[in-house]
């Protein structure tokens, strides 16, 4: 049974060299076409397990990483643990189509956020030391078990990203999302806790006004501004941005912006 289409992306050596050397400039090329990019149709996903639940994706991001590997600007060191061909997308809100019996708190209709990560948990093996103490980021054991290597959901052949119209996912990936978030922030739940997590890797206190450097103005960027601003307010923040947008949204977020000398120089 056919159950939709999603963006596939197929890596391999040639492919490879061919992303080194064409990858930024190929897009302008072709308007757009990439051959390592299709578009396919899949069947029917099975839940893999009781603790499992079936998505309908409703808003997917573009990762930087995701860009990389389209790319390549990414170095191919860690292909070995992940997977392909590979339906990417781990930025997303989604809604719950089908749950197993054993993530029955969740209903259909229900919107969530997503954990990417594939660690011990969902691999159904052993916890490795990190997977123990609630580190599946630093997860020992991505490429075994019972599924195909992959650090996270969109970077395994097993488990098709958001950048389809269905995924599945374990029930200890997902977070609903409050009714009054919208689909918009929501599907920026992913990159901002990863802001969040280096800023409170080692945070200032509260009514500290030490000066913190913020270098770029991307979504990342940004969201560490927000980060900072949330859990340091009297801290003072510098934002270097290359685009006036990133430069606005900085000062909206109560930074000081400068311009990236680098562009100036070009």
């Amino acid at each position: 049974m056919v159950r939709g289409v999603r963006q596939r992306f197929a890596a391999s050596a040639l492919n490879y060299h061919a992303l080194r050397v064409l990858g930024p400039r190929l897009p302008r090329l072709t308007g757009g076409w990439m051959p390592w990019l299709g578009l396919d149709r899949y069947p029917a996903l099975e839940l893999p397990g009781p603790d499992w639940v079936r998505l309908r994706p409703i808003l997917s991001g573009l990762c930087g990483s995701d860009m990389a590997l389209l790319t390549g600007r990414g170095s191919a060191v860690l292909s070995p643990f992940a997977s392909f061909p590979a339906t990417l997308g781990h930025e997303v809100v989604a809604s719950v189509v089908e749950v197993g019996p054993q993530a029955a708190d969740l209903r259909a209709g229900d919107r969530i956020v997503l954990d990417p990560l594939l660690g011990c948990v969902p691999r159904r093996i052993e916890m490795c030391v990190f997977c123990a103490v609630g580190k599946p980021g630093l997860c020992l054991r991505t490429a075994e078990g019972p599924f195909a290597p992959a650090p996270m959901i969109g970077y395994s052949r097993d488990f098709p990203g958001s950048w389809s119209e269905e995924m599945v996912a374990h029930r200890s990936q997902l977070h609903p999302v409050p009714a009054e978030l919208s689909d918009e922030a929501a599907v920026m739940v992913e990159p901002f806790s990863v802001a969040l997590h280096a800023v409170l890797a080692d945070p200032l206190q509260r009514g500290e006004d030490e000066p913190v450097l913020v270098i770029g103005g991307g979504a990342l960027g940004l969201c560490t501004v927000a980060a900072l601003r949330m859990t340091a307010p009297e801290s003072d923040i510098t934002l270097v941005a290359r685009h006036p947008s990133q430069r606005s949204m900085g000062e909206r977020l109560g930074a000081r912006v400068e311009s990236d000398p680098f562009e100036a120089a070009v």
